[in-house]
């Protein structure tokens, strides 16, 4: 084995592997460190052209991915041997902490973090009750809470990694993830989907939950033990592993204690002092299979992990995306809106027709109408809305409104004042019950690609139930009324045409259900429901304009982490969520605090995002330039926030030509 005349044939290797014991292991007796550079066990990979080792005695020989044929998610919504949450990869100090994933014990059950291999099935899905569509539905809330306490511990875990932890791109790293968590935590537990987003959505925070375990683990134990802080390993631990081609990443890997094999090409043969050979493992407990529907390659090639875990991150998130109902605009009936080359502060707005001459029969084009100008102020002593900051009524009357667009947006999702404007509570109850009814499609369209968004006109329409196709004679005109209706219609069959959802429209159930408790459609609701109803949807029509103005005016240079952190800040606060999960156990929160102390954070991340927005905007030139290390208290600090909210609430009517909406709070009294 001198020379390369006598190294055997790749196929040789291949078919006899016992020609890696050319040499002779030591003479019995003979006590040996065991480094990293020794090669206790191998296995040939490859047809014989290379060959792994390992200095484990007990480690299983995982065979390396060396060309990606197509990464791609399987049937258990994982990506197979290309998936580092299943199989080892090729180490990549850029990501460092995922060798340190936990690997899946033999006995699932027995182990605390069993649920993080679990593969959802069709028992574990309860559909929607008291809705108007088939096909939607939640995980079930005993399983939904078994996962939640594992990834709340983890979480817990994080904040405590952050308190003691110096390490600025660390702490920084975990806090991003455990958002992350947090976020996807509220999507599986509130929004209901179809079964196979369910399943992905499981499987995302199941991955979640694991790369923040090993973060943590990586920073906590892993990486002390690689520099010297803590003395080296004496086993390998029980995580996932890497494969490696570099000698001084082994060091780093069997000091940290975590499993490694050693990727050699035949020409080392002579080289290496292998002690035994052991049988190859081709795949662990993972499903190869592929899914029932057309899933696209996410990645092929020559393994590179940055890139694969790039692709899986992408396809993950699309589980959880939110699509915005701003960027399209619909034409209803003889309603101009505007085109996106129309929105933004500061814009020429076009309100009509730029002839000379017009006839002298036509109307001049209307001002502002009792809509535009219509805000939640003009109703606070009405029982059914939920108290406000009243730093929103004072902005709303100083709103610049002197240039009204007949160009104007709708809704994402019915405005509260449709509720509360109403001149029967009995209208007001035929508008809950049927927004109960809707509810679930309605949140679940935001989840699909090219959402619509919604005129009050056509809000009104749909919450009044009044959208099922009447028969007309022959040369009967349309109405108004008549194209509302099928202007709702298209709506519905916009989302549900590229979706597995049926609507059976035709025979609504005979009671709705709101947070576990059902109703008789035809029985009063009680004040608390209504309120919670109103509270609800003003949190997501806040979260839909302030995610849609913020991708409108901010430049895609500023658009950092840095500034997604503060946009998250002012939707979810410190712990994260999702946009379409309101999270009713903590209603007394953020702009609608009760205590200016409790607001004044979300007032200052507020004021710091529309700093990134277009430079010259009037919100921008507006915003007051206090900062939050001044301390500012009474009266200072009201009117700070007066303007602030005033600089917000300008910049959605000069984006949609109306005013914004009000975030509510689940409180008796007003601030």
């Amino acid at each position: 084995m001198s020379s390369t005349r006598n190294f055997p044939s790749a196929q040789q290797l291949n078919d006899d592997p016992t020609l890696l014991l050319h040499r002779k292991p030591p003479a019995t007796g003979i006590k040996q460190t065991i480094t990293a550079y020794h090669s206790s066990l191998a296995a040939v990979i490859d047809g014989g052209r290379f060959f792994i080792t390992t200095p484990y005695t007990e480690l299983e020989m995982c065979n390396p991915v060396l060309v990606v044929e197509g990464m791609r998610m399987r049937k258990d919504f994982r990506f197979g041997l290309d998936d580092y949450i299943h199989w080892p990869q090729k180490w990549s100090r850029a990501l460092c902490h995922l060798p340190c994933i936990l690997k899946q014990p033999p006995r699932d059950h027995d182990h605390p973090l069993w649920l993080m291999w679990w593969i959802p099935t069709e028992e574990y899905f309860v559909p929607e009750c008291g809705g108007i569509t088939t096909s939607l539905g939640r995980l079930t809330y005993s399983r939904s809470m078994e996962i939640r306490k594992i990834a709340r511990e983890i979480m817990e875990r994080s904040d405590e990694f952050c308190l003691r932890h110096s390490n600025q791109s660390e702490t920084s790293l975990v806090r991003k993830h455990s958002r992350t968590l947090s976020g996807r935590l509220a999507r599986l537990e509130y929004v209901t989907v179809t079964f196979q987003q369910m399943c992905m959505t499981v499987v995302a925070v199941q991955r979640t939950c694991l790369e923040l375990h090993a973060l943590l683990e990586y920073c906590d134990v892993y990486k002390p033990r690689m520099d010297g802080s803590l003395p080296s390993a004496k086993s390998a631990a029980p995580v996932i592993g890497a494969f490696t081609w570099d000698l001084d990443d082994a060091a780093l890997l069997f000091r940290a204690g975590i499993p490694f094999w050693f990727i050699r090409s035949r020409a080392e043969l002579g080289a290496v002092a292998v002690s035994a050979i052991a049988p190859l493992s081709m795949h662990g407990s993972f499903s190869l299979e592929d899914p029932p529907w057309p899933s696209r390659t996410a990645f092929k090639g020559i393994p590179n992990l940055d890139a694969q875990y790039s692709a899986i991150l992408t396809f993950a998130e699309e589980a959880f995306r939110t699509f915005s109902s701003f960027s399209t605009p619909i034409k209803n009936n003889n309603l101009l809106l505007s085109s996106p080359s129309l929105i933004g502060p500061e814009r020429n707005v076009r309100t009509g027709n730029r002839r000379k001459q017009q006839s002298y029969s036509q109307a001049p084009p209307k001002r502002a109408r009792a809509w535009e100008v219509r805000h939640i102020g003009q109703f606070s002593t009405n029982q059914y809305l939920p108290p406000f900051c009243t730093s929103w009524k004072w902005a709303y009357d100083r709103i610049s409104c002197h240039q009204v667009s007949e160009c104007r947006h709708g809704y994402a999702f019915p405005d509260p004042l449709l509720f509360v404007a109403v001149k029967t509570p009995a209208k007001m109850g035929t508008y809950c019950v049927n927004w109960l009814h809707l509810r679930a499609l309605l949140i679940f369209r935001l989840t699909r690609p090219s959402p619509s968004f919604v005129t009050n006109d056509l809000w009104r329409q749909m919450l009044s139930g009044d959208f099922l196709e009447t028969p007309t004679e022959e040369g009967q005109l349309e109405t108004r009324a008549s194209a509302r209706r099928s202007d709702v219609r298209s709506l519905f069959d916009t989302f549900l045409s590229e979706s597995e959802i049926d609507l059976d429209s035709n025979e609504p159930p005979t009671s709705v259900h709101w947070r576990e408790r059902s109703f008789d459609v035809n029985a009063d609701l009680p004040v608390d429901v209504v309120q919670e109803i109103i509270y609800e949807l003003s949190i997501l029509n806040f979260r839909c304009e302030l995610t849609a103005i913020d991708d409108l005016l901010t430049p895609l240079h500023l658009n950092t982490d840095g500034h997604r952190s503060l946009l998250s800040f002012c939707l979810f606060g410190t712990q994260g969520g999702d946009v379409l999960a309101v999270d009713f156990q903590k209603p007394d929160h953020g702009f609608a605090a009760e205590s200016p102390t409790d607001r004044s954070p979300y007032v200052f991340a507020l004021r710091d995002v529309m700093y990134a927005w277009s430079s010259g905007s009037r919100a921008q030139r507006s915003l007051p330039s206090l900062a939050q290390t001044d301390n500012i208290t009474g009266n200072a600090y009201l009117d700070f926030e007066k303007n602030v909210i005033l600089a917000y609430l300008q910049a959605v009517f000069d984006c949609f030509g109306r005013c914004g909406v009000t975030p509510l709070r689940r409180n008796t009294r007003h601030i």
